[in-house]
């Protein structure tokens, strides 16, 4: 494999009822009620209520982020003239996005939301119905990098969430079809340095 450094966009399409997919492509059903992506095979049927997907993986030129191992880490969403571009990673059902550079995940704390006013307690993470990649955010624990990515909706919704905007903590207003969630703790395996290989 060769290292590559160029942008790049993920491709989605919706298709009929079926999930196809050209060579090297992804197929998967998106569930827009809840937000949950479901990897499927190609030619495999979704549900009635689901919308068959299909993209490129790693993108339409086919990059891909890889681990000193050689271990795929996910696939580039963003510019990588960014010195941190967002890379889509499959976790479970979902898919999340992170920031990473070539010495490995980027500490950011900026999805965090809280229930209370003065963004104390529980952390909450915002979870789009209109997007297939979630926003996850990446904490140094004593154990290295954690990721937290949106899990289930918190039922009842939370009348109102807060954010921490430097230092102060403020009502935030949620983009339309945002919903609160428990986050899901994720140990990442990946072992840096990450290269962008093609």
């Amino acid at each position: 494999m060769r290292a590559c450094v160029l942008g790049l966009v993920i491709l989605v399409c919706g298709i009929s009822s079926v999930a196809s997919a050209q060579s090297g492509a992804i197929a998967a059903c998106f569930q827009a009620k809840n937000g949950q992506l479901r990897i499927v095979q190609a030619g495999q049927s979704c549900l009635p209520s689901e919308l068959p997907i299909s993209w490129n993986s790693g993108s339409s030129r086919g990059f891909t982020i890889v681990d000193s191992h050689g271990a795929t880490v996910g696939y580039p969403v963003d510019d990588l003239q960014w010195s941190s571009p967002v890379i889509g990673m499959s976790v479970g059902n979902d898919w999340v996005g992170v920031r990473v550079s070539t010495s490995g995940f980027w500490v950011n704390e900026a999805p965090a939301r809280w229930t209370t006013p003065d963004c104390s307690g529980d952390v909450v993470l915002m979870r789009s119905t209109l997007s297939f990649v979630q926003t996850a955010m990446v904490v140094n624990e004593s154990s290295g990098p954690v990721i937290y990515a949106p899990g289930q909706a918190i039922e009842p919704a939370p009348p109102e969430v807060y954010e921490n905007m430097a230092g102060f903590c403020d009502l935030s207003f949620p983009f339309p079809g945002e919903v609160a969630t428990t986050p899901v703790r994720i140990v990442p395996s990946a072992v840096p340095p990450f290269t962008l290989v093609r």
